[in-house]
């Protein structure tokens, strides 16, 4: 005889049910932090976003900012710190919060130093970190 696993799935109990619907477990708290974003940015400053998931919608932080902030997705740092030398501005880096954080090129982070850093719970937890130029 084959033996078959219940693939059924089962009920979810009054106190999974009730955290489940919590906000903090809902999504990243991107609203949070396009408000953060939006109240600090500056002429000059650049966005850099490490995406919490691949693929579309891509930079999802971007679709809840409300200013013109230039944005650049991780892979793109080099071009962001680059804008930011130009126009004399921050770089605002957004990233999710995870046991082994992923840090940006230290040869483009010469020159700047690290003025503030701001995280929101969720389901992925978010950060940001401003890195203002030094001198």
């Amino acid at each position: 005889p084959r033996i078959v696993p219940n693939l059924q799935p089962r009920p979810l109990c009054a106190a999974e049910k009730r955290q489940s619907f919590e906000p903090a477990n809902q999504r990243p708290a991107y609203d949070a932090v396009a408000d953060f974003v939006d109240h600090e940015w500056a002429p000059g400053d650049v966005l850099i976003e490490l995406r919490v998931f691949q693929g579309p919608p891509g930079l999802a932080l971007v679709v809840h900012l409300d200013g013109a902030v230039p944005a650049f997705d991780y892979a793109e740092q080099a071009a962001a710190f680059r804008l930011a030398a130009l126009g004399h501005g921050r770089v605002l880096y957004v990233r999710p919060e995870s046991s082994e954080p992923v840090g940006l090129d230290p040869a483009l982070r010469r020159g700047y130093r690290i003025t503030e850093r701001r995280s929101w719970p969720g389901v992925v937890p978010l950060t940001v970190l401003v890195f203002t130029p030094a001198g």
